[in-house]
């Protein structure tokens, strides 16, 4: 139903490098994009049988590509993290078709730093979710200003790059931000209302370190401290 609807004279096919593929019908909504690629292996030569695998791959330029754009930013060599970020961008998305267009730190600066802008994302709270969330890095500090906007701009698009890659968590823990569990029990599809938040994941919870699996701690190995029995731990303070 958005401007970029499938029935809308082929709008994804406009956008994308290479376009996602919708299921719809009575029973399933889906939409994949291409991500990983499938191979068929032949199980049964005479009828043709066989099983769909793909190989997912560890490290790939994309990622990587977007892992030195944050470095640059933190180096504050702001320019050579734009232009990573375009060559992301670039490989993901048709640029310069459709209105689609190319990063320059004025446009961040716009989407980040101007309110009066109709481009301008305001920081996400549990009333008005966006994506551009707090951050409370641990060990390291971000700048408010062009430094903050670059970093939320390569968390975005890092976001979309590791779509089920599980690498999200590691850009959570990284910089601190704050889960929010929902509950849309009482959610009104006609006006969009009725999201509560059921449960909070804050920048200094202990249950941000994942637990030690219970067969080495039975086997003697110390378990990762928890919130209830740790509150002085030096994570907390």
């Amino acid at each position: 139903g958005g401007p970029w609807d499938r029935w809308k004279d082929n709008c994804i096919e406009k956008v994308y490098q290479h376009p996602p593929f919708i299921w719809q019908d009575n029973d399933v909504n889906k939409i994949y994009m291409p991500k990983w690629p499938n191979q068929w292996e032949v199980t049964d030569p005479v009828t043709g049988v066989g099983i769909g695998r793909s190989t997912m791959v560890a490290f790939t330029t994309n990622e990587t590509v977007l892992s030195r754009a944050e470095a640059y930013v933190h180096l504050k060599e702001y320019d050579k993290a734009v232009a990573d970020l375009n060559a992301w961008i670039g490989s993901f998305y048709l640029v310069g078709q459709n209105g689609i267009e190319s990063l320059t730190r004025e446009r961040i600066a716009e989407v980040y730093g101007d309110p009066s802008s109709n481009r301008y994302i305001a920081e996400y709270t549990a009333l008005e979710p966006t994506s551009r969330k707090p951050l409370h890095p641990h060990g390291f500090t971000v700048e408010a200003g062009e430094q903050e906007h670059l970093i939320q701009t390569t968390l975005f698009c890092r976001r979309i790059e590791t779509i089920a890659d599980g690498l999200r968590w590691g850009d959570i823990k990284r910089y601190g931000i704050v889960i929010d569990r929902f509950d849309d029990s009482a959610y009104n599809d006609d006006n969009t209302t009725g999201f509560t938040v059921a449960a909070t994941l804050g920048e200094k919870d202990l249950r941000r370190a994942l637990q030690l699996p219970q067969e080495v701690i039975t086997a003697g190995l110390e378990a990762n401290p928890r919130n209830e029995n740790r509150p002085d731990h030096p994570f907390c303070q």
